[in-house]
């Protein structure tokens, strides 16, 4: 399967990898089931791992503007963690392009091309933004 997740409520972590040759439909259905998925939380941090995906350009863009509206709207819109996407630095540049408006578009998502940065900075910013969340309320 070309596109995969995994919810952590332990480690409060959502993982999604995109690992290989897909096209927008199958993105959209694995955005879809996420979201409809009853463990899904949106106060868990995100990390989106693209590395290795491939976009299939011969499906057209059937569905771009659909995957667009679900990603920013319903998906983006809802999310109260931060979310951090990974691409490999060889990734296409209008490919690479087209991700970095995405997560421009998504509060508080950053895109990185090295893993554990990403990963360190999900940390970081999660543990800092609730102990900030626990002073406030004191």
């Amino acid at each position: 399967m070309a596109a995969t997740y995994y919810i952590s409520k332990d480690e409060a972590l959502i993982t999604v990898r995109i690992d290989e040759q897909i096209d927008l439909r199958a993105m959209l259905v694995t955005t879809n089931n996420l979201l409809n998925d009853a463990d899904y939380d949106p106060a868990l941090a995100l990390l989106l791992d693209l590395r290795g995906m491939q976009l299939n350009r011969d499906a057209g863009q059937e569905g771009f503007s659909e995957f667009n509206e679900v990603i920013v709207s319903q998906f983006g819109n809802g999310r109260r963690a931060s979310s951090a996407v990974v691409i490999d630095p060889d990734l296409e540049a209008n490919l690479c392009a087209a991700i970095y408006k995405l997560c421009c578009a998504v509060k508080s998502t950053e895109l990185f091309d090295d893993y554990d940065l990403a990963l360190k900075w999900l940390f970081k910013r999660e543990l800092g933004l609730a102990q900030a969340g626990n002073v406030s309320q004191a």
